[in-house]
């Protein structure tokens, strides 16, 4: 195939000045491109690589105070083993959140509860995790949930614009639980030293940086997530694009990589629960994310895909969570 390939370019430039002349303009072009894309990746790698711990947990300092957030709490509705209530704060970015808290109905027990903080999947709203709810109110766990946030920016013409959208929408998501957490602890039914993070497919990014970086959390479960994606879709797939404040892009991103965080996880218990046939993450990906806890952790694999519905696993969760209870 080779041979005939540059049979037919010899007749091709033989026949053609024109296209002799296309073909050396394009050839010089395409040296010259990836020149520039070496340069641009060196100095992306350079710049990634001095970007410091304190830089990135910086972006995450709490900058509020409970009281200023407009805190609004409304009854939805009566359950048969929890009441359910519509929670409202201001969140980042000059955006309303909207939750919904499950607080338990227990004979003879009006509190206070522990506190499972779910982060919804890439698909769920904060109405689809139901499910939590009606299977861990019976258990006397309170449940909060909130949607996940817009992204503030608007994609620029680039096609780096798409890392940095999903980097503000995660930068607040995380930024958003913080003040989600201090608005759950406000509440006299919420048991403030016993607290679960827990999320699924995009929420886990939620949960792995703030079972790193916020003390107030004893535990972390994450569904379906993997720690490295940031890093590698920043460093290949968009190497050649960043152009002005380019440490500032890059600190967005990396803030938003959970690689980074999960050595401050410390001896917090973790469960990681992950799909055999996940077609959406790859598996070096898991490993890499599993690998970085050091501390107390168990790996449960479903047999299923990216998405399935939560009640599979959630007769697992309620056992690993009575067991490590005592570590709270």
């Amino acid at each position: 195939m080779l041979v005939f390939s540059c049979y037919v370019f010899n007749i091709v430039i033989r026949r053609d000045r024109h296209m002799k002349s296309l073909l050396i303009l394009f050839i010089t072009f395409g040296l010259v491109w990836c020149t520039g894309c070496g340069d641009d990746m060196e100095e992306i790698n350079t710049v990634w690589n001095e970007i410091t711990g304190d830089e990135i947990q910086a972006v995450y300092e709490i900058d509020f105070d409970v009281e200023d957030l407009g805190i609004e709490r409304v009854l939805k509705e009566e359950r048969k083993d929890y009441l359910l209530y519509e929670v409202t704060y201001e969140g980042v970015n000059e955006q309303k959140v909207t939750g919904d808290l499950a607080i338990p109905k227990l004979e003879g027990h009006d509190g206070p509860f522990p506190l499972i903080y779910y982060f919804p999947r890439t698909r769920e709203t904060r109405q689809d995790t139901a499910t939590i709810a009606d299977l861990m109110g019976a258990e006397g766990w309170a449940v909060f949930a909130t949607d996940k946030p817009r992204a503030p920016m608007q994609k620029e013409n680039e096609m780096v614009s798409e890392m940095l959208v999903a980097a503000d929408s995660q930068q607040a998501a995380v930024k958003n639980g913080l003040r989600g957490i201090s608005v759950c602890e406000s509440f006299p039914e919420i048991d403030r030293d016993h607290i679960i993070a827990m999320g699924g497919s995009y929420g886990t990014t939620s949960v792995l940086i703030l079972t790193a970086i916020d003390p107030r959390i004893d535990m972390g479960i994450t569904i379906v997530g993997s720690a490295g994606r940031m890093e590698e879709q920043a460093l290949l797939k968009y190497r050649p694009i960043y152009r002005d404040d380019l440490r500032e892009k890059l600190i967005k991103i990396k803030s938003t990589e959970p690689l980074y965080f999960l050595p401050l996880i410390g001896e917090k218990p973790m469960l990681l629960i992950n799909a055999k046939y996940d077609q959406n993450i790859r598996n070096v990906l898991v490993e890499k994310m599993q690998n970085s806890i050091k501390g107390p952790k168990k790996v449960l694999i479903v047999d299923r895909d990216h998405i399935f519905p939560l009640k599979i696993v959630m007769p697992d969760l309620i056992q690993w969570i009575n067991e490590n209870m005592e570590s709270m």
